[in-house]
């Protein structure tokens, strides 16, 4: 599912679309859950979370967390996902929380495991 903004730019992946798990933070935090090696994936399973720049597009920046399903293992991730040209980096840093209770929420309702991390006060 997906939710528009209000601009005429958008980012745009077509239903069905084939893109490298490695190329942006969907896939990125996907990769870490599923026990990836490497500081960059020890960090996105610290945060719960990833935040990417320009992995897939110069001016896109998106944040994810993931979504786990019946059998406790990662299904899925949720993300934002902004124009670098209209928010930094420490700005869409601010939504993590918002995101990670987003993904609870799908993985509780999948039958999958409730993430248990601190959140930001």
């Amino acid at each position: 599912y997906r939710i528009d903004g209000p601009h005429v730019a958008r980012d745009h992946v077509r239903v069905g679309q084939r893109l490298p798990l490695a190329q942006g933070s969907a896939g990125k935090v996907i990769l870490a859950f599923l026990g990836a090696e490497g500081a960059e994936y020890d960090e996105i399973r610290r945060n719960h979370y990833s935040i990417t720049q320009g992995d897939r597009d110069a001016d896109a920046i998106s944040l994810s967390t993931p979504i786990y399903g019946s059998s406790w293992s990662v299904t899925g991730s949720i993300s934002i996902i902004a124009h670098a040209s209209r928010t930094t980096r420490e700005r869409i840093r601010t939504h993590a929380d918002y995101i990670i209770r987003l993904g609870n929420q799908l993985s509780v309702a999948l039958g999958g495991k409730h993430v248990v991390r601190k959140l930001m006060a």
